[in-house]
């Protein structure tokens, strides 16, 4: 029977029966999240030791540039894995956890920071940031907690106390189950912790949340909250869970029509509806959860999505490549975008759903795609010591996105009428998915990809987009916009849309109606027409840019939108750069230009040029 579990460092196989066990009983406790399941189910059979860590070797980072995007992971105090981590290849570390009480004290310290402080200063000394988790996983502990002045003080003062005591850099809260009666009491909470850290000498100390993928109970009131912290870290996973009835992927990033009659929810959709509460500037603080384990269930057969008879446990990803590496097939559905595999025992057949390199790497540029500010990985250790994820990373965030024809970084250009295009919104290769909701009709879903075209006008007129293509299950709608922004809508239509125009430039997007969860996408045809306005609007050897007939630009290439928070402007000839290192999550500029995502209105001015 292949290995169901594989935790590394801490998890051994002298504890696997134990982690077995743990599994197995679990199938008939009420459902939990996926950090408290693992806290029960791995950190029991890890308890910390109390004797300082010894200091990692020195790792052989490789020679990169500095990450364009935040690289957030939770590092859990039952991973023993220091020296499998690429530190270049991470922004921050959220050593896991601190458990806390409903009067603010801490429950459990799990040996913070005695025993981790080597930790801390190896990630500063590769400029990684450490933030020390709280975390809550009692709806009725949290309200307790933050509904009440005296226990919300307690906290922080608990909280900051940790941060002092270990050299830490902030704060990563974890009280999930948030009910409704406590989102007032949550907000204040999030913004007393804010003040108080600048109160105590800690103004550079940051906060970050761990948000549902589903906001079940409305407590998360994305406009109050965010002011007051800094990473917003919606965990994209447990969309299938120990208790789902049928097997699936845990962090499942699109649904089709097989994958809906089995759930509605998605990453795709996490996004979207994040994105509907937020500004796009806001879109900075925001990162998004991938999981680096995976969900097994025996199953009733070994067909893709097969009814589960009971919970086998969680698995991570370098015990399910295990599992493949010994023989069993990998499997792959273009539908979630996910990797599985199924085998069968003397117990019955199993199935397993995990996110392998590939899904890994859809993932993340979808977040380059979104303009989010970064991603975050559950957990760090899980892993191993296998390289392929760091790989995605330096792959996806150490340079400036590179959008595929047809993004808004990378849009068609339109200089003359009539124009005339045919693309296929399924195509994965092309397009982008950056556009969610318009300001035109913001109550559509338009989450799906996008085609973007770049119209330049230089004579009053207007000017005609028309779709064609549509069927009962292929949908692609025109939006006209007088700026890449979903609040610059100008018009909207089902297959045509029609606007005044003046001289300048104005965007048409065909995008992908998302009809119950599910991209209504496939091939369609765009027709742009003028009236009033002549063609070819300029004299020879003149195009129309900006408004303006003038001789053309050279071709600078696609514009992937991501500033690369202004290391390159100061770089010498030899590569170094003058004055203080930026990346994009610097909190102050220091001098050296690097944009402020910092709490408070800073978010915008690092996504102004993201966006």
């Amino acid at each position: 029977m292949p290995s169901r579990f594989g935790f590394p460092g801490a998890l051994t196989a002298a504890t696997a029966a134990l982690v077995l066990l743990a599994a197995t009983c679990a199938t008939a406790a009420p459902a939990i999240s996926v950090h408290e399941r693992h806290l029960r189910q791995f950190g029991a059979v890890a308890a910390p030791d109390a004797t300082p860590r010894p200091a990692p070797p020195a790792a052989e980072h490789k020679s990169m540039p500095p990450l364009v995007k935040m690289v957030y992971g939770y590092y859990p105090y039952w991973v023993s894995a220091e020296e499998e981590l690429d530190y270049s290849l991470l922004s921050h570390i959220a050593w896991f956890a601190i458990e806390m009480n409903s009067d603010g004290t801490a429950a459990d310290t799990h040996g913070w920071p005695g025993s981790w402080t080597e930790l801390v200063a190896t990630a500063h000394d590769n400029g990684v940031r450490v933030d020390v988790t709280f975390t809550l996983f009692s709806s009725t502990g949290i309200a307790a907690l933050v509904n009440s002045a005296t226990n919300r003080a307690t906290a922080i003062d608990t909280i900051i106390g940790a941060i002092e005591d270990g050299s830490a850099d902030g704060a990563a809260i974890d009280f999930e189950g948030v009910p409704s009666s406590a989102a007032d009491g949550f907000a204040t909470f999030l913004s007393e912790l804010d003040d108080a850290l600048v109160d105590a000498g800690l103004p550079d100390a940051q906060i970050s949340v761990a948000g549902p993928s589903v906001d079940w109970s409305g407590a998360f009131d994305l406009a109050v909250i965010l002011p007051s912290i800094d990473v917003y870290f919606i965990m994209g996973y447990a969309y299938f869970y120990s208790g789902s009835s049928y097997a699936g992927p845990s962090g499942i990033l699109k649904t089709d029509a097989f994958w809906r009659d089995l759930t509605g929810y998605s990453e795709l959709r996490s996004m979207a509806d994040t994105g509907a509460q937020i500004t796009e500037a806001e879109r900075a603080k925001i990162v998004m959860g991938v999981p680096y384990y995976g969900q097994q269930w025996t199953t009733t057969t070994a067909d893709l999505g097969a009814a589960t008879l009971s919970d086998d446990g969680s698995v991570t990803y370098a015990a399910a490549m295990s599992t493949i590496e010994g023989g069993v097939g990998l499997l792959w559905d273009d539908g979630a975008l996910t990797a599985w595999y199924a085998f069968e025992d003397g117990y019955g057949w199993h199935e397993a759903y995990f996110d392998d390199a590939e899904a890994i790497a859809w993932k993340y540029r979808f977040a380059n795609e979104q303009g989010l500010g970064g991603i975050g990985i559950w957990a760090l250790g899980y892993d191993a010591s296998r390289p392929e994820l760091w790989d995605e990373i330096e792959a996806a965030f150490t340079a400036p996105y590179v959008p595929h024809p047809g993004d808004k970084g990378a849009p068609f250009p339109v200089t003359d009428f009539p124009f005339d295009d045919a693309q296929d919104s399924a195509d994965l290769g092309a397009g982008g998915m950056y556009f969610n909701f318009y300001s035109c009709a913001p109550d559509l879903d338009e989450w799906g990809r996008e085609f973007v075209y770049r119209v330049e006008v230089c004579h009053d007129g207007a000017i005609t987009a028309t779709v064609g293509g549509d069927t009962g299950t292929v949908d692609n709608d025109i939006q006209i916009l007088s700026a890449l922004s979903e609040e610059a809508c100008l018009v909207r239509g089902n297959v045509e849309a029609t606007t005044a125009v003046t001289p300048g430039t104005y965007y048409v997007v065909v995008d992908t109606y998302v009809a119950d969860a599910v991209l209504q996408s496939g091939p369609f045809t765009l027709s742009i027409t003028a009236d009033g306005i002549p063609s070819p609007q300029c004299p020879d050897g003149q195009v129309c840019q900006a408004g303006e007939c003038d001789e053309p630009e050279p071709d600078a290439g696609p514009d992937s939108g991501i500033d690369d928070g202004g290391t390159d402007a100061d770089s010498d000839a030899d590569g170094d750069t003058d004055g203080p290192e930026c990346t994009p999550w610097t909190k102050t500029t220091d001098g050296c230009g690097c944009a402020q995502v910092g709490r408070g209105a800073s978010a915008g001015s690092l996504l102004s040029a993201i966006l």
